[in-house]
C-alpha cells in the first residue's frame, strides 16, 4: 500500500519524474517526463534510461549502482535531452533511493527544466569574456601612451590608468586603486581639481 501511494505521488508530480528499477529501466513514468521524450508513459516503461547511462559514463565509479547498493543516498546532476518539439533541453535531476519497510523498491528520479537558466548563464559568461577582451585591448592602447593617462569615476577616484602613472607617482597598482585625483597634487590645488572634476562630470 505504501509503495502504491508513493507511485501515485510520483505520477502526480508537475515536474518530470519516474521510478527506475535496479537496472536503470523505467518502471513508472509520469506524464511530464513522457512529454519531455515526446512519448507516452507506456512506451517508456521497461526502456533503459539515457540519463542513468550518462550518469554512469560521466563518473569514475558507478553512482547508480552505489545508489542501488545503499552506498549512496542520492545522485544529482544535469542532463541534456534532445526533444522533438523544443530542441535541446537541460534538466537538473536528483536520484534518490526508494526504500519501504526496509526493502529497496527502486530509484526515484525528479528533474527540473533549467534550460532558460543555463542560457542566461551562458550569455553572462559570453558577455564577461567579451568585456575581458575589450579591457585587455584598451589596456594595451593605454599602455602604449608615453604620457600619464588615467580615468576617474564619478566620485573623482581612479578607475583605470596606464603603466606610466605608477612610475610617475611612486605607487603600485594596488595602492593606486581607489585613490582620489587630488592626492597627486599639492593641497593648495585640491579645490581647483575638485571643481574641474565636477565641471567635467
Amino acid at each position: 500500500r505504501e509503495l502504491e501511494r508513493y507511485r501515485s505521488l510520483v505520477d502526480a508530480m508537475p515536474d518530470p519524474a519516474c521510478i527506475y528499477d535496479a537496472e536503470g529501466r523505467f518502471e513508472l513514468v509520469n506524464d511530464a517526463l513522457a512529454d519531455l521524450y515526446d512519448a507516452t508513459p507506456a512506451e517508456l516503461r521497461g526502456q533503459r534510461s539515457h540519463l542513468v547511462e550518462q550518469a554512469r559514463e560521466g563518473s569514475a565509479d558507478d553512482p547508480f549502482a552505489a545508489l542501488v547498493a545503499g552506498e549512496r543516498e542520492e545522485v544529482t546532476g544535469e542532463y541534456e535531452v534532445d526533444t522533438a518539439g523544443r530542441g535541446r533541453v537541460v534538466v537538473e535531476y536528483r536520484l534518490s533511493r526508494l526504500v519501504i519497510d526496509g526493502e529497496f523498491e527502486g530509484v526515484v528520479a525528479v528533474s527540473r527544466d533549467v534550460t532558460e537558466r543555463e542560457e542566461r548563464e551562458r550569455r553572462l559568461r559570453e558577455r564577461e569574456r567579451e568585456l575581458a577582451e575589450h579591457k585587455e585591448f584598451t589596456d594595451e592602447i593605454l599602455d602604449a601612451i608615453d604620457d600619464v593617462f588615467y580615468l576617474l569615476g564619478d566620485d573623482g577616484t581612479l578607475r583605470r590608468w596606464n603603466e606610466t602613472l605608477p612610475a610617475v607617482v611612486g605607487y603600485d597598482d594596488d595602492e593606486l586603486a581607489g585613490k582620489h585625483a587630488t592626492e597627486f597634487v599639492p593641497e593648495s590645488e585640491h579645490d581647483t581639481i575638485a571643481t574641474a572634476i565636477e565641471t567635467v562630470l
